[in-house]
């Protein structure tokens, strides 16, 4: 009957170290015993990658087919089941880390799976996963920028949908936006958007990120703005001018689609 908050939102500093501690302490079992994610998930990303240092991987929390709470971490495509452990001082089970109430909740972190990644999609800002839920008892993970779908109804991960090898409505360019989204690189590529519940049972509605229109689309386009940036860009910018790329208005270092001047 009341809700709380267990994990805070990761802020992350141009250098990707994490600058906001987590609202719960996190563990993970480790030869029958609980071991401490001092950074949170941070932690699962460094193991899985086998890096140093505080490392981003974006976990997207979700409700798993049996109920429970499940979050995809969205850089390595690993998903883990998340249980609130009691603590237990007494016993030596769980000791809080402080005397902060912010920390008196505990949380076990369990890998019941994985999204295959393709490539070097794990490096840093090249990766481009979802998930969405509520599919006939099972949820489905999105590679939005590879353009797959995969569905997990709690025993296996499945491919259902892959852009390059099943069919795609004629007239659909889903490899002609590189960048959707001013500022971002390469991960923030995606041939599939989203996807929803469809009419039928067994159907899914698949949003694809399109340059084009279907070939059989007879409604009325609508006009995407002239004067936006966003808009402008990747159709004038070729990071040769910099009063064209961001109309006189740079970024930061490493963050527009110009780098350098």
């Amino acid at each position: 009957d009341a809700a709380r908050l267990i994990i805070g939102v990761e802020n992350y500093d141009y250098n990707s170290a994490l600058i906001q501690p987590y609202i719960a302490t996190l563990y993970k079992e480790v030869d029958g015993d609980l071991v401490e994610l001092p950074d949170g998930f941070t932690n699962l990303v460094e193991d899985e990658l086998g890096l140093d240092g505080p490392e981003r991987g974006d976990p997207r929390v979700f409700e798993l087919p049996d109920g429970s709470a499940g979050v995809l971490i969205e850089r390595t495509g690993k998903f883990y089941k998340l249980e609130e452990l009691e603590r237990n001082p007494a016993c030596r089970e769980i000791v809080p880390i402080d005397d902060d109430p912010e920390f008196e909740i505990a949380v076990k972190v369990t890998e019941i799976g994985s999204v295959p990644m393709v490539g070097n999609n794990t490096d840093s800002g090249k990766y481009n996963l979802a998930v969405a839920e509520q599919f006939n008892s099972s949820v489905i993970f999105i590679d939005q920028k590879e353009g797959k779908l995969f569905s997990y109804n709690g025993d296996a991960v499945t491919l259902i949908y892959d852009v390059s090898v099943d069919d795609l409505p004629s007239g659909v360019d889903v490899d002609g936006i590189n960048r959707p989204v001013v500022g971002f690189n390469d991960g923030a590529k995606k041939k599939i958007q989203s996807v929803a519940p469809g009419p039928g049972v067994n159907s899914i509605l698949v949003v694809f990120t399109s340059t084009t229109l279907p070939t059989d689309y007879n409604g009325t386009a609508l006009s995407l703005p002239t004067d936006n940036i966003e808009y402008k860009l990747y159709n004038e910018g070729n990071c040769t001018d910099i009063s064209v790329c961001l109309l006189g208005n740079p970024f930061p270092p490493g963050l527009g689609c110009c780098t350098s001047q």
